[in-house]
């Protein structure tokens, strides 16, 4: 006689283990056919040369400056004025070292104030000067500045700017005057 656990249950009964599984086939059988009788979606998959169809503008997407390696980005659009050669304008800006990611300047942090300039006059590095013009009231730009455009081979080393070193704006247009 074989001893099993008080509270084990007995097995099925066989011929009902036989028509469970005969039933799962039999589903899974009539599943399988009617897949291979139903018509077939196709999926119309064009491939395109990207070189060959101008692509639109996406906000990730980089806007070279005419005549500078400086380039661009806009992270929020803006409305109203645009900044012009001569205009005096306050921005919010954060600055970070492209290459090690470290912030060194940004007028939001406590105890700083927003920042103005007189723009396209050169009194801002190039790359920010150049960068700035055409913003509009509000608009939040990304402007990354090679080192030829930006602090040059010497950097800033008061602001912890390397020799050489790109850097990464964020500016917003607060007001132009």
């Amino acid at each position: 006689m074989r001893r099993t656990h008080p509270n084990a249950r007995a097995p099925p009964p066989r011929g009902l283990l036989f028509v469970l599984v005969v039933c799962v086939c039999g589903s899974f059988a009539m599943y399988v056919n009617l897949m291979e009788t139903r018509p077939a979606r196709r999926t119309l998959i064009r491939h395109r040369d990207p070189s060959s169809t101008p692509q639109p503008s996406s906000p990730l997407t980089m806007q070279s400056i005419q005549g500078l390696q400086t380039q661009y980005r806009v992270v929020r659009a803006g409305a109203g004025r645009a900044v012009q050669k001569g205009n005096t304008v306050t921005v919010h800006a954060t600055g970070t070292v492209k290459e090690t990611q470290k912030k060194f300047w940004s007028t939001k942090d406590p105890g700083q104030q927003p920042f103005q300039y007189q723009a396209g006059v050169g009194g801002v590095i190039k790359g920010w000067d150049q960068g700035c013009l055409g913003m509009q009231e509000n608009e939040v730009r990304q402007i990354v500045i090679p080192a030829a455009e930006g602090y040059g081979a010497g950097g800033f080393p008061a602001w912890g700017i390397p020799a050489g070193a790109t850097l990464d704006f964020e500016i917003e247009i607060l007001k132009i005057n």
